[in-house]
This record gives structure tokens, C-alpha cells and sequence, in this order.
């Protein structure tokens, strides 16, 4: 059996529609571009720190047992705050500062599981879609997640992203609002527009709908290719408006004063660097363990059409991805 604490640093993932988990311990090591490294684990904050993993990936063919010391630090998630934060949004669309914003909370609970890698592998069984991880950073700690968004895939010769906004219950069969088409439309036109300022569009897919877990987004796919290097178009492209703003500044500005938390790895990237084959994706479902609480990182895009409380009940809806494993333990 492998013995992980969090005085180790690791990573330990699993690829979409994949069965194959891959371990990787070493140091997670500052730098400032990508271009800077060669090939491995890349992982990314919502501040755009990026670190690399100096470790070589093997198949995880054994046990893992994952124990954190960390106390948590107790979290106000008031959701009268959250609602206030909403509905100032909300007037800052109507009066045009914003066309949208995505404000997030931090969701505690109790968490009494003596194993973290037990949620990995709950993890791993209850989703075949997404990129499922669990890995330490001595800095932000012990994080586990699974995440439905790309942004970006493949190589030099062609590479593909995605538009993913909108959010709704998955077995919620009424047509599209109008404020999830207007979302979804931002962020399809923000990409559009960073492809073109920086390389070809070689095809552009419809919107359709796409299934993660217990949600359902809007998504259209881009694939293309770039007249510039990666590490460029990662900075023009990151943070989308799916997971900050318009205009990306105002929005980003307003998070980071509004908000009572550092959002961290959250809404950040993490995924693998290769000449072959690039795969790094967006963030998402994810939450921080301590040693007693688990807390998950959840948000929404609102916009002028926004309610308060319906965007906190879509928080609620999207907590409920990692919830739902952890209940099964």
C-alpha cells in the first residue's frame, strides 16, 4: 500500500471515459510560463500562479491510503451574503458595467472519511466523464475534483476547446432560458474571438447539451489551430467568461473584492503537457480536505436576467457532485 499525508506532494488522475488511474510525487515547482515546461503535470490558480509536478507518472496497480493533519479554518457561508453579492451583480448588468459575472461560495461539510483516496475511487466509479484528480500542494493543501470542462486539447497540428456555460438539473427537460442561451452565447463568442486573434478556426460545432453528472451546460466545441505558442493563447484565453466575467478585468477586479475568499485552485487549470497530446481542463466540482470538513468550491454566472435564489439553488445543485459520492462511503 502507498502511504500519502500532506506533508508529500502528489497527484493521482484519471482521464475522461477512462478506467487507467496514473500516480505522479515529487515537488510542485513555481513557473512562469509554460513554454518553460517541457512535459508533465501543469496546475494553474484562478490567479494564474502556475506550478509543474517534477515527477514522472506511473499506472496505480496498488492501494492508497491519502491522511491530512489540516485543520480547517471555519468558512461564513451565509447565503444572505450571497444573495446580497448576487442581486449587486445583478444591478451592475442592468446599468451595463457587467454583462456578466460569476460569483462563487465555499459549501462546508462535516467530512469523517479516514481514507481521502476512498472519494478518488467513488470518484472515478460514479463518473466516467470528466477528468477526475486528488493531489497535495504544500501551499493550498489537499484538493480533490471532477471536472467536465477542456481548455485545451491536442497538439500543434489541431487543438480544440470548449464553450461551456449555462447550467441546469439534469432532469430538468424544459427548453433553455434566455439568460443560459445569453451566457452560453458570451463565453462561444469570447472564444471565438481569442481564436481568431491568435490563429484559425477549423471547425465550430453547434450548441448542444452536454451531461456532467447531475447537471446539464450548454456546449459548443472549437477546433484550431495557432499562429502563436501555447503558453499565449493559455493567457489570452484563461479566465473565460465561464468562469469570471465581461469585460474579463472588471469582472476579475470585482471577484477578488467582493468575494470573503481566495478561490485558490478553484476555476484555475491543471492537466498534462505533451508535444503529442496537450490535455489541461478548467477547474471545476472540486473541493479542499481537512482533516474534519470538506469545502466545496461552487458558482454561477449571473447576469441581468439572474434571480438570487435560483442561482444559489444551482450552487446548492452543483455541490451536490461531490456530495453524492461521499454519501455512498
Amino acid at each position: 500500500m502507498i502511504h500519502l499525508n500532506d506533508k508529500k506532494e502528489f497527484v493521482i488522475f484519471q482521464k475522461p471515459h477512462s478506467d487507467i488511474s496514473f500516480i505522479g510525487t515529487g515537488e510542485w515547482k513555481k513557473k512562469n510560463s509554460i513554454n518553460a515546461i517541457p512535459n508533465g503535470f501543469v496546475l494553474s490558480t484562478f490567479k494564474g500562479d502556475l506550478f509543474h509536478l517534477t515527477s514522472s507518472f506511473n499506472p496505480l496497480n496498488e492501494s492508497v491510503h491519502i491522511e491530512t493533519s489540516r485543520i480547517n479554518k471555519e468558512i461564513s457561508d451565509k447565503k444572505s451574503r450571497y444573495l446580497q453579492n448576487a442581486s449587486n451583480i445583478i444591478k451592475k448588468c442592468k446599468n451595463g458595467y457587467f454583462e456578466k459575472c460569476i460569483l462563487s461560495r465555499i459549501k462546508q461539510e462535516t467530512f469523517n472519511i479516514k481514507n481521502a483516496f476512498d472519494v478518488f475511487t467513488q470518484l472515478c466509479d460514479s463518473y466516467s466523464h470528466g477528468f477526475k484528480y486528488i493531489l497535495n500542494h504544500v501551499e493550498f493543501g489537499l484538493w480533490i475534483g471532477v471536472t467536465p470542462e477542456i481548455l485545451v486539447q491536442g497538439n500543434s497540428t489541431c487543438y480544440q476547446t470548449q464553450a461551456l456555460a449555462g447550467s441546469k438539473a439534469k432532469n430538468d427537460n424544459k427548453k433553455w432560458g434566455n439568460k443560459e442561451l445569453i451566457e452560453h452565447q458570451y463565453v462561444s463568442d469570447y472564444i471565438r474571438e481569442k481564436i481568431l486573434n491568435l490563429g484559425t478556426i477549423e471547425f465550430e460545432s453547434s450548441s448542444e447539451e452536454l451531461i456532467a453528472g447531475n447537471i446539464k451546460h450548454l456546449n459548443q466545441i472549437f477546433k484550431f489551430k495557432l499562429n502563436t505558442d501555447l503558453n499565449n493563447f493559455l493567457f489570452q484565453l484563461h479566465p473565460t467568461p465561464a468562469i469570471a466575467g465581461l469585460p474579463t478585468e472588471k469582472a476579475i477586479n470585482w471577484i477578488h473584492q467582493n468575494e470573503t475568499h481566495d478561490r485558490e485552485l478553484y476555476c484555475g487549470y491543471l492537466g498534462l503537457i505533451d508535444n503529442d497530446n496537450t490535455e489541461i481542463f478548467v477547474n471545476l466540482r472540486c473541493a479542499k480536505i481537512y482533516q474534519n470538513k470538506l469545502s466545496l468550491y461552487v458558482g454561477g454566472g449571473i447576469t441581468a436576467e439572474s434571480n438570487p435564489e435560483d442561482e444559489f439553488h444551482e450552487t446548492e445543485i452543483k455541490a451536490e457532485t461531490l456530495l453524492s459520492v461521499i454519501k455512498k462511503i
